[in-house]
C-alpha cells in the first residue's frame, strides 16, 4: 500500500495567503476559558470550545481545508464536503466541532474543526522500525541521526539532545496490524498520513486546500 503525507496547502495560487485565517470574529476572547487557544492536544477537551468564528484574511480563498495558526492542537479546519469523504474511512479517535467562517462579510457555517483525541504512536513496533532525526529544511541538513530498533524513550531523549532536528520515518511497522486508512503520529515532523484509497477519494471529490506528498517509506499498517 502507498502512503501520502497530508497537510494544509501553502500554495497561495490555491489558498490566496498562508495561513488563511486572520484571527477570530469581533469580540472573541482568545484568553477565555473556552477559547480555541486552550484546546488540548490529542485528548478530549473538558469544556465546550468556542469556535465562533474564524475570520479569513482578505487575500484568502475559501477551500475545503483552511490553514490556521490560531490552534496548536492536532487537527484541521475542514468543509462538510471533506468530512463526508473522511466519514467513509476509519480515522484515529476524533471529534468534529461545527465552526463558522467569516468570509468577505458572509458567515459560512458548513465547516468543522476535526479534533484528534489520540494518535497511533502506541501502535508502532519501535524495535522493528527506523527513524531519521535531521533538520526539517533540506538546505540546513549537514548530518542526520538514524535510530533503528530503539524504544520510544530513547528516541525522545535523542530528540531533546538535538532540539533543532525533527523525526522522519524511514521504516515503520505496526505491532497491532489492522486495516487503516488514516494515521497520526504526533512526534513526527510529517504527522498525518493517508492510504492510497483516501488519496484517490480526495482527488475524485476535487478536495481543495490540502497538500499531499507520496512517501517513499515502508509502512506496515
Amino acid at each position: 500500500m502507498q502512503w501520502y503525507s497530508i497537510s494544509p496547502s501553502t500554495d497561495e495560487k490555491i489558498i490566496g495567503t498562508f495561513p488563511q485565517t486572520d484571527g477570530m470574529g469581533p469580540g472573541y476572547n482568545l484568553k477565555g476559558a473556552n477559547s480555541v487557544w486552550n484546546l488540548p492536544n490529542l485528548r478530549k477537551p473538558d469544556f465546550e470550545p468556542d469556535f465562533d468564528c474564524f475570520r479569513l484574511d482578505k487575500k484568502a480563498k475559501l477551500t475545503d481545508v483552511i490553514s490556521t495558526a490560531i490552534i496548536s492542537a492536532c487537527g484541521f479546519i475542514i468543509s462538510d464536503k471533506l468530512k463526508n469523504v473522511f466519514d467513509e474511512f476509519k480515522l484515529p479517535p476524533h471529534i468534529y466541532y461545527p465552526v463558522k467562517i467569516l468570509y468577505k462579510k458572509e458567515m459560512i457555517s458548513n465547516y468543522y474543526w476535526l479534533h484528534f483525541t489520540d494518535d497511533n504512536t502506541k501502535d508502532i513496533d519501535f524495535q522493528n522500525s527506523t527513524f531519521e532525526l535531521t533538520h526539517p529544511l533540506p538546505f540546513f541538513r549537514n548530518d542526520s541521526i538514524i535510530l533503528e530498533g530503539k524504544e520510544f524513550d530513547i528516541l525522545t531523549v535523542t530528540k531533546l539532545a538535538n532540539p533543532d532536528y525533527k523525526f522522519f520515518t524511514k521504516r515503520l511497522k505496526s505491532q497491532r496490524p489492522q486495516n487503516k486508512d488514516f494515521v497520526v503520529f504526533d512526534f513526527l515532523y510529517e504527522s498525518f498520513y493517508i492510504s492510497d484509497k483516501v488519496f484517490k477519494a480526495l482527488n475524485n471529490n476535487s478536495i481543495t486546500g490540502i497538500k499531499t506528498l507520496l512517501q517513499e517509506i515502508f509502512m506496515e499498517f
